[in-house]
C-alpha cells in the first residue's frame, strides 16, 4: 500500500513569561483541500460499494442532519470518526435581576476524532520534514547560484524544483520564475505547456 505523505516543518514557540525556552511546535506544510466531490471519488477509487452519487448525496445531507441534531444540544458521536459538541457564545451583562445572557448563538463546534480514526490515520500516514516556508525575497545571487547548481544535474526546470529548493509557497514561487525569465536567467523550454510547464537556461 502506498502511504500519503504529511509534509511537516519545527518552529520555534516565543520565550515563556519567565524567560524560559518556549520550546518547539509543529506544523503541517503544503495541506491539499478537498471537497465533497473530492472525497466521494477518493471512496470510489478505493473500491467503495456504493456509486459516487449516493455517497455524495449521504455527505451533503449529514450537514443538515448534524445541524438538526447540534441545534437542540446533543453532542454527536459518529462511531468510527468522533464527535461533535455545539460551544454556545454571547454577551453576559450584569443587571438588577443579575446575570443575562445575550446574542447567544452556538459559535463554534468541536469534533475530537475517535481513537479509531486516528489509528486509521496513523498507520496509512508517512511524515516527511520540510523547511518552514520562506518569507524572505530571493536575492539575484542566491537564484543565480541555483540556478548553476541545478542545470548542473538537469537538462530542465519545474516550479516543483524551485519550491523544494527555495521552500516558496507556489504562488511565490510562480513570481520567481515570472522574475527570471523577464530578466533573461530562464526562458520556457520547447514544447512546454502551462500544465507541464519547463524551463532551461536563458
Amino acid at each position: 500500500m502506498i502511504h500519503p505523505t504529511i509534509l511537516y516543518s519545527i518552529h520555534q514557540n516565543p520565550p515563556r513569561p519567565d524567560g524560559q525556552d518556549g520550546g518547539y511546535h509543529l506544523r503541517v506544510q503544503h495541506l491539499h483541500d478537498m471537497d465533497t466531490s473530492d472525497l466521494a471519488d477518493e471512496a470510489v477509487r478505493n473500491n467503495s460499494v456504493f456509486k459516487k452519487g449516493a455517497i455524495e448525496g449521504v455527505l451533503t445531507d449529514l450537514s443538515a442532519w448534524l445541524a438538526d441534531a447540534l441545534a437542540g444540544g446533543r453532542a454527536v458521536t459518529l462511531n468510527g470518526i468522533g464527535t461533535f459538541t455545539p460551544h454556545v457564545e454571547g454577551r453576559v451583562e450584569a443587571g438588577p435581576e443579575g446575570l443575562k445572557a445575550e446574542g447567544l448563538r452556538i459559535g463554534d463546534v468541536v469534533f475530537t476524532p475517535s481513537a479509531q480514526l486516528l489509528e486509521r490515520i496513523n498507520k496509512r500516514t508517512h511524515f516527511k520534514r520540510q523547511l518552514p516556508v520562506r518569507r524572505t525575497e530571493v536575492t539575484d545571487a542566491e537564484a543565480d547560484m541555483f540556478l548553476d547548481a541545478h542545470f548542473a544535474t538537469h537538462a530542465l526546470l519545474q516550479r516543483h524544483h524551485v519550491e523544494q529548493y527555495f521552500s516558496l509557497s507556489k504562488r511565490r514561487s510562480l513570481a520567481l520564475i515570472s522574475r527570471l525569465v523577464g530578466d533573461g536567467r530562464l526562458r520556457p523550454a520547447p514544447d512546454t505547456t502551462a500544465r507541464t510547464a519547463a524551463y532551461v537556461r536563458g
